[in-house]
């Protein structure tokens, strides 16, 4: 309706078009993802995250090129800005365990699959087990 009244009486909030544009430049990072082009999702990833800093996917796209460059320390950091947006989000967890693992951080690689496995995401806790039997021996 003209007075932007849903069917319960409630006015929904106005879309920001911020947010309009920065899904955009999203949906052109995961274009460039699918071309395996990191220097274009880097690009398109921060121009979404400027727009819109709550755009959860914008971060783990840009750690997922940050990461493909081995620049591990800025994909930790775009995980970590994730996980303070979705503190329980066991993907989150996961890439970031992964990263660890690559760095050769197994103690914090280890904390977060420990955190995977006790919020319940079946694989990574499965992966977390074969590493951890894989530093034991």
């Amino acid at each position: 309706s003209a007075t932007g009244l849903t069917g319960r009486g409630e006015s929904q909030p106005p879309i920001d078009p911020n947010t309009l544009e920065a899904v955009d430049w999203l949906k052109k990072s995961n274009e460039s993802i699918a071309r395996n082009d990191t220097l274009e999702t880097i690009v398109t990833t921060s121009v979404a995250i400027k727009l819109d800093p709550k755009l959860l996917q914008a971060y783990l796209n840009r750690a997922w090129a940050f990461n493909e460059k081995a620049l591990y320390d800025k994909a930790i950091m775009d995980l970590n800005h994730a996980l303070q947006l979705d503190p329980g989000n066991a993907v989150v967890y996961t890439r970031r365990a992964l990263i660890f693992q690559r760095k050769g951080d197994d103690p914090r690689a280890i904390a977060d699959y420990e955190k995977v496995c006790q919020l319940g995401l079946e694989m990574a806790c499965e992966n977390y087990q074969k590493f951890a039997s894989l530093l034991r021996d």
